[in-house]
């Protein structure tokens, strides 16, 4: 019995000590290690009115976008190309990173306009036919001959 004690405390002892020994190296920890990647930051936060007034409905749009700036043993700008297309879309990846984030702001205003002016020219469109029944919402059959061919 007094044996299994040593050998059981013999092991435990190894097993603590190459623990302790192992944990606290830097060279050894993976979570400690430098990757090569430096990262850099773009913030915008911008609020638009719809015609300039801020009596009118608004759009806000708050974007941070982080990239990487600088990888040791990679192409930095290929990098840049993937995180553009994935992030933003493939229709931005040929500029650099402060432009693509810019036009990218200036289309989601320009959506928010558009979508607006939509909804001004059907909102009377669905006022007028707000008490009816979905029968009067849509297209009749007689109504067909004055659309245009596609």
């Amino acid at each position: 019995m007094r044996r299994k004690v040593f050998v059981f405390s013999f092991l435990v002892a190894v097993l603590l000590s190459s623990l302790f020994s192992s944990c606290n190296q830097d060279k050894r920890s993976l979570f400690k290690a430098d990757n090569g990647i430096e990262f850099d930051t773009i913030n915008i936060e911008k609020k638009y009115f719809l015609d300039d007034n801020p009596e009118n409905p608004s759009c806000n749009l708050k974007l941070t976008f982080v990239y990487p700036e600088r990888i040791s043993n990679f192409d930095a700008r290929a990098a840049r190309r993937v995180f553009l297309r994935t992030v933003i879309g493939p229709s931005y990846d040929s500029l650099s990173v402060q432009e693509a984030v810019d036009r990218y702001a200036r289309n989601y205003i320009a959506n928010y306009r558009n979508d607006a002016e939509i909804y001004k020219v059907n909102k009377p469109l669905h006022d007028e036919h707000a008490g009816d029944t979905a029968e009067g919402l849509y297209v009749t059959d007689e109504e067909l001959d004055y659309l245009p061919e596609v």
